[in-house]
């Protein structure tokens, strides 16, 4: 049968679990799931444990356990162990790998190959080229496949060049584009390195090319080479490594038709022509001039930045104008006069359409990395720009691909957004951020958001996938997270545990579209509000009192840090099991070491414990652990909290310190000093500031 992601967790807990019964709720907490989610499961479930001569024994009211001997029971780890599901995001790198491979080869390739190349099997590899052909085809290339022959693409010059941008363009985050303009190519390639794994988009950009044709392009004098936004300036330089790449390979481009009147002699060609002779000179080549051509194109394709509300280029702006018009009244009647009064939307979609037009008639790939998300968000303003599309069509003989409707989506949605924010009032936005916990993970989440989001007015509250209370979700206006929470009817953004700027771009639309909405205003308990000041204030007064640090020695790996630390936290060798059992499953659910910023996060809610503790831990080598599963690991945070209905403030109390980790620049280097009074009493500062914004919620 299929062993999905989900069933391999289940079978994992339920064997962890030693024959003791869990509810299905629990195991839904541990995996992130809904109850229901879980229930359905089941008969899989049941038919995988079949297999190996075990039963799946459900009684109401106590839940699931599984019944047979424990060598049935090892044969089915061992199997689990080697058949872990493929990560979803593992097949989209290997996909994108297989692209690199087919558009790289001169000659067809056999599977067998293109197998040995991805470590995987030629079944595989021929399921993957089935998913990878309509994006191929929509390249206006196809897939030739020949017993004894091979696998080869079959495509014009210019259709590979067009696909090989086009990938390269998806994988490149618009912030390796601002730091290859601050830094150099250097940062784009390493960006490219650490977006896949070893045999990566890395291996289409050749570093040599890509930093002799910047230096080229740097030394060019041109306002209107400065006055291209980042992406578009970034994309030309793609756009020219791979050309000069492919003519150094002896691959020609083809002649095409004569550019039109709209192309003569100006300071676009004339750009083009500086460039190409740069080129000429620096790779000892010959630029023919359809490739002057192909660069002319992409100067007038790219975006220009502008400023003062002044436009620098005048391709007839008044027919655009009339045309902008037109897009208007199909866009929505009853709003049209609001939108033509807008000057800001009237000029950023005037900015937009005149390097759009010449993509669109030169069919020039443009990647939109937000599609999929305005697609989903913002279905009916998608659904009335595809009207707009169509007075485009008409002016223009040419069809207008969902990628540029995705882009006039943002230009007429921003302009609705105003018109709503000169109608309405708007408020504080509510938003609940959600981890296993409520205090590891979704307080780190917090820290970026808090930086991302500081000139927006919104609350953040961390929660734990369990306090999605009736009362929670009434006060709170939508949630983030990272982990998949099915069966809700809350609104969930699903989100990056690093929050991208994709991620930040999706929220800012939330939030806009909440802040015109009406709050409810919770009823406020005197009586309530000094049971809770005494309760805060004795649980930091425990923490402070229980904390402590500790030398580790280096050599340790992942699992012997987790049970020492049970160890020193419960002090009892039977709660520490339980406790170091709990540490496992928590990082089943999602890793909490961070080898990018050197520290490890240790956190749970256990049985074992039953008050809340902070323990910090360093290795006793001031570099920092050497085993390999505690690779660049300096500092170690272990926090823990008892498993009970006081989950909710002890996760917002730790919480806090999750996020100094952040917030504080020092904090992780005072960790790493050892120095137990220092550490505790930054640790007071911190729960102090929690303890005076705790009295100010009042």
């Amino acid at each position: 049968m299929n062993m999905t992601t989900r069933i391999h967790q289940i079978l994992n807990i339920l064997l962890d679990s030693r024959g003791q019964s869990l509810t299905d709720q629990k195991i839904a907490d541990q995996i992130g799931v809904s109850k229901r989610t879980v229930l359905r499961e089941m008969d899989s479930i049941s038919e995988v444990l079949r297999e190996y001569g075990l039963v799946l024994d459900r009684k109401k009211g106590e839940g699931s356990r599984i019944l047979g001997d424990e060598e049935a029971r090892d044969k089915l780890r061992r199997f689990l162990d080697e058949q872990k599901p493929a990560d979803p995001a593992e097949k989209e790198i290997r996909r994108n790998q297989l692209l690199l491979l087919l558009l790289g080869s001169k000659e067809p390739q056999k599977l067998y190959y293109y197998a040995q190349k991805l470590g995987v099997s030629e079944a595989t590899i021929s399921m993957d080229l089935e998913a990878v052909e309509p994006w191929i085809e929509e390249c206006h290339m196809r897939i030739l496949k020949k017993p004894g022959y091979g696998v080869s693409l079959e495509g014009s010059e210019t259709n590979f060049r067009n696909a090989l941008q086009r990938l390269i363009s998806a994988n490149v985050s618009n912030e390796s584009v601002r730091e290859f303009l601050r830094n150099g190519s250097n940062v784009v390639l390493q960006s490219l390195r650490q977006n896949n794994t070893d045999d990566n988009i890395y291996r289409l950009m050749n570093g040599e090319i890509l930093s002799r044709v910047q230096t080229v392009m740097e030394q060019i004098e041109s306002d209107h080479l400065r006055r291209l936004a980042s992406e578009a300036y970034v994309g030309l330089i793609i756009h020219i490594t791979i050309a000069v790449e492919r003519i150094l390979q002896g691959e020609v481009m083809e002649t095409e038709e004569h550019i039109s009147e709209l192309f003569r002699l100006d300071d676009d060609t004339e750009l083009a022509q500086t460039i190409a002779k740069g080129l000429e000179e620096e790779f000892e080549i010959t630029i023919s001039g359809q490739e002057v051509q192909n660069i002319m194109l992409h100067i007038k394709g790219a975006k220009i930045q502008y400023s003062n509300g002044v436009s620098e280029e005048q391709i007839d702006t008044e027919k655009l104008l009339g045309i902008i018009d037109a897009m208007i009244e199909s866009y929505d009647p009853e709003i049209a006069s609001e939108l033509k009064y807008d000057e800001e939307f009237i000029h950023g979609l005037l900015m937009h359409l005149k390097p759009a037009i010449v993509r669109l008639q030169y069919q020039m790939n443009i990647h939109n990395p937000l599609l999929e998300e305005i697609r989903s968000e913002y279905p009916d303003i998608f659904a009335r720009c595809k009207k707009v599309a169509e007075v485009i069509k008409k002016e223009f003989h040419t069809e207008v691909p969902d990628s540029e409707i995705g882009y006039l989506t943002m230009h007429f949605g921003a302009a609705e957004e105003r018109i709503r924010d000169r109608k309405y009032t708007s408020r504080c936005v509510h938003i609940g951020v959600i981890c296993a916990s409520g205090f590891g993970l979704a307080r780190l989440m917090m820290a970026k958001l808090s930086r991302e989001l500081k000139n927006e007015d919104v609350q953040l509250i961390a929660l734990g996938i369990d306090e999605l209370t009736p009362y929670v979700t009434s006060r709170t206006d939508f949630f983030l997270s990272s982990l998949n929470i099915e069966g809700s009817k809350v609104d969930v953004v699903p989100i990056s545990p690093l929050v991208t700027a994709r991620d930040v771009e999706i929220i800012r639309m939330k939030i806009a579209e909440y802040a015109h909405m009406p709050a409810k205003t919770p009823e406020t308990d005197f009586t309530r509000q000094l049971d809770e000041i005494n309760y805060i204030t004795a649980k930091i007064k425990g923490v402070l009192r229980r904390y402590r640090h500790t030398k580790l020695p280096e050599e340790m790996n992942l699992d012997e840090v987790l049970e020492t630390l049970a160890e020193k936290i419960t002090g009892n060798r039977m709660s520490s099991m339980v406790l170091y059992a709990d540490f496992k499953k928590r990082e089943k659910i999602m890793s909490q070491l961070f080898p990018e910023l050197g520290f490890g996060l240790f956190h749970c809610k256990s049985r074992a414990v039953n008050e809340c503790s902070i323990l910090t831990a360093t290795a006793r080598s001031r570099t920092g652990f050497t085993d390999e599963s505690m690779k660049h690991i300096k500092v170690i945070i272990c926090m823990t909290m008892p498993d009970d209905d006081e989950v909710k403030e002890n996760g917002k109390m730790l919480g806090e310190v999750s996020s100094a980790l952040i917030d504080q620049d020092d904090f992780l280097p005072l960790i790493e000093t050892g120095d137990t009074e220092e550490i505790r009493n930054r640790i007071q500062n911190i729960l102090r500031h929690y303890f005076n914004g705790f009295l100010n919620h009042f």
